[in-house]
């Protein structure tokens, strides 16, 4: 066995996952589970099919807040 071997942990920082599940993209935009489904459904998030899991990416979700973000009024 090398002594150079690096454990799979050692020295890397925590990695965000660029695809969030229902449940996790829910909780990020504050909403339900059925409103995101309802939201890709009408077409106003994508998602990515990888086998039978459907990813939401945080891209996408960071565009859909950024479209319906409102201005604070005076």
């Amino acid at each position: 066995m090398s002594t150079n071997a690096v454990t799979i942990d050692e020295g890397l920082a925590p990695v965000e996952s660029p695809l969030y599940k229902s449940p996790q993209a829910a909780e990020y935009l504050g909403v339900s589970q059925r409103t995101i489904w309802g939201l890709r459904t009408k077409g106003e998030i994508s998602a990515v099919r990888i086998g039978r899991l459907v990813f939401f990416p945080k891209a996408e979700l960071d565009d859909f807040i950024e479209r319906h973000r409102e201005l604070a009024r005076n």
